[in-house]
């Protein structure tokens, strides 16, 4: 509740700083028809998504439905999105939805949502690294000493714990098993005993289908480029002209502010827009309709995955009735 009182009243003191009648010159500059293609634009990102959580259950030997998967995907979205945390919370959701609606164990379904994460944040660290070069370069970053090494961890911690994995280092593994000795955390010692197994069972993927990591993580970059260009068109379409690697930078602002532990990264992705893109000579107005863009996109996926997890938790006749309902 304080990190939610915090970001409000950081939101409050945003708006109090523009003008409306800026604001919404800013806004109007929207057609509707642009708004028609940013969520076509938005569709295809929220299906490419589900694209390396498929693929790892092929490979593990579980056959689900494309389009169930995506609906999952949306659901663990909506909780991790409202859930303080640098975009964490929703996992536990798809292993749930998986083990229960799918007859996934527990183990293999853990391990899945492990490795389709991990690449997930490996996807958006090289994402981060790309763009602190960027702005590196650019001359935006002071002490370009630390500022490197600052690349380097950001790209190497998900990396470092991949190639653990694959020579048959568990490190959640030897820490849980670690924490569970201790007194007060011996009632989750069934909990570590899945994420180990599920540990376990990912090295192996790794090890024995190396082929699924680089092909999951090039369906990463697929989704990384769509997501660039439907921000680029968000900021076409606003009248703000940002060649490719401006774009990037500002880009990375909202990246990094999802990473925060405040909910959606609620006042900071639109801090964030307002000074990347005061550092290229627009208003405070254009970076905060920018934020208000993404925040509006966000909030209604975020809504539509709580629809959907509820449809789901009710829905008593299986997944493909539900998608069946849906589709109807």
């Amino acid at each position: 509740m304080l990190l939610w009182l915090v970001a409000g009243g950081l939101v409050v003191s945003l708006f109090a700083q523009i003008s409306f009648r800026e604001l919404l010159a800013v806004l109007q500059q929207l057609q509707v028809g642009e708004v028609f293609l940013l969520l076509l634009v938005n569709i295809a990102i929220v299906l490419l998504f589900s694209g390396r959580w498929w693929l790892i259950l092929r490979v593990i030997g579980y056959s689900v439905s494309y389009p169930i998967l995506s609906l999952y995907r949306l659901a663990g979205f909506s909780v991790s999105y409202l859930t303080p945390g640098p975009q964490f919370g929703g996992e536990p959701v798809l292993v749930f939805l998986l083990n229960r609606l799918q007859s996934v164990p527990i183990k293999s379904a853990t391990s899945s949502v492990l490795l389709d994460k991990l690449l997930e944040l490996l996807a958006n660290f090289s994402f981060l690294a790309v763009g602190l070069y960027t702005a590196l370069n650019a001359g935006l970053v002071g002490n370009i000493v630390q500022a490197h090494w600052l690349l380097i961890a950001i790209l190497g911690a998900p990396l470092v714990y991949l190639i653990a994995l694959g020579r048959g280092y568990f490190i959640f593994s030897i820490l849980l098993g670690s924490l569970v000795r201790l007194k007060w955390m011996r009632r989750l010692s069934i909990i570590a005993g899945w994420i180990a197994e599920a540990e376990h069972e990912a090295g192996e993927i790794i090890q024995k289908n190396p082929g699924v990591i680089f092909q999951s993580y090039w369906v990463s970059m697929l989704v990384w480029v769509l997501m660039l260009g439907e921000y680029w068109l968000t900021l076409h379409f606003l009248g703000l002209s940002l060649d490719y690697t401006e774009t990037i930078v500002v880009l990375s602002f909202v990246r990094l502010a999802f990473l925060s532990p405040v909910p959606g990264g609620l006042g900071l992705v639109e801090a964030g827009q307002i000074y990347a893109l005061q550092l290229f000579g627009y208003p405070a107005a254009a970076g905060l309709g920018v934020a208000l863009i993404i925040r509006a996109r966000d909030s209604l996926l975020a809504g539509s995955g709580l629809w959907v997890l509820g449809f789901f938790m009710k829905s008593r006749k299986g997944p493909s009735a539900v998608v069946s309902n849906l589709t109807n």
